[in-house]
């Protein structure tokens, strides 16, 4: 089975108490971590296939190094705004009782009603940033973005 540790070698970040803004429902696919580890250890029900199809034509060792190669080419500090990003869009999943099977990939209906809920509350920047998170995510989970460009 491929999996990818929730920390890499030489770091162990222990997760502050969430504030009151920040909760969100206990699940199996987001562990409670720093906010720069929800890329890496956030998961869908969609990276199963995902990580099936990827070592059904590399092995085990070459499908990690890819996956981490893909956190590594990120920034800290991107880690933890992406981490972010996740963060608000779990906290609208779970509000709207939308399913996990329905997170990963989520629909452009979705994807919109996500924006509009903080349209108005946040800058066009913010959400885009956010955007930015949650695409790049899809795509580590192997699942299709349908949020456009």
């Amino acid at each position: 089975m491929l999996s990818i540790p929730c920390t890499l070698e030489g770091r162990i970040s222990k997760p502050r108490k969430p504030k009151n803004n920040n909760k969100y429902s206990p699940s199996s696919f987001r562990p409670h971590v720093p906010a720069s580890e929800r890329l890496r250890c956030w998961t869908s029900p969609h990276v199963i296939s995902h990580h099936n199809n990827i070592t059904s034509c590399l092995p085990i060792s070459t499908a990690s190094t890819l996956l981490r190669i893909m956190l590594l080419s990120l920034e800290e500090k991107t880690h933890s705004n992406y981490g972010a990003s996740l963060l608000r869009f779990t906290q609208f999943c779970d509000s709207h009782n939308i399913s996990e099977v329905d997170r990963c990939p989520a629909s452009e209906v979705i994807i919109s009603a996500f924006i509009a809920s903080y349209a108005g509350l946040c800058s066009s920047d913010c959400i885009n940033g956010w955007l930015s998170g949650i695409k790049w995510w899809h795509t580590f989970q192997g699942a299709e973005w349908n949020g456009g460009d």
